[in-house]
């Protein structure tokens, strides 16, 4: 048994062929016409196709050389090899003061820890 979804594609098909054979009968005499105008926008479709998939393409590119630009810009040299300049909660990258050292057995990539205490301190002063 066919279900209830696969009879009305079915009789949707039949129909669309119906519809397309009536209207190439009707317009034989104009078939170079339609032909040329079928195989023109199959033709734009490819190029269209065609235009986005390069598009995409390089806008890709684009946003990944700009992030290891990004990134490049965010490592500072350390003793050890380079740590990556910490971010806030804006993603904002933070302006360490030259006297800042990295610590031995700091992790890299750390934001560090505030305590609440310290952020109340701030607010009362």
């Amino acid at each position: 048994m066919i279900t209830g979804e696969r009879k009305l594609w079915l009789i949707f098909g039949i129909g669309c062929l119906l519809i397309a054979g009536i209207l190439l009968i009707g317009l034989w005499h104009y078939l170079q016409l339609i032909a040329s105008l079928v195989v023109g926008l199959g033709v734009l479709a490819v190029l269209v196709i065609l235009t986005l998939h390069v598009l995409r393409t390089v806008t890709e590119l684009a946003v990944k050389l700009h992030e290891q630009k990004l990134r490049q810009e965010r490592l500072r040299p350390n003793d050890n090899g380079h740590y990556e300049i910490p971010l806030d909660e804006s993603r904002v990258p933070i302006i360490l003061p030259s006297t800042t050292q990295r610590q031995e057995g700091q992790i890299p990539y750390s934001r560090g820890y505030t305590s609440a205490e310290s952020y109340s301190r701030r607010w009362e002063d």
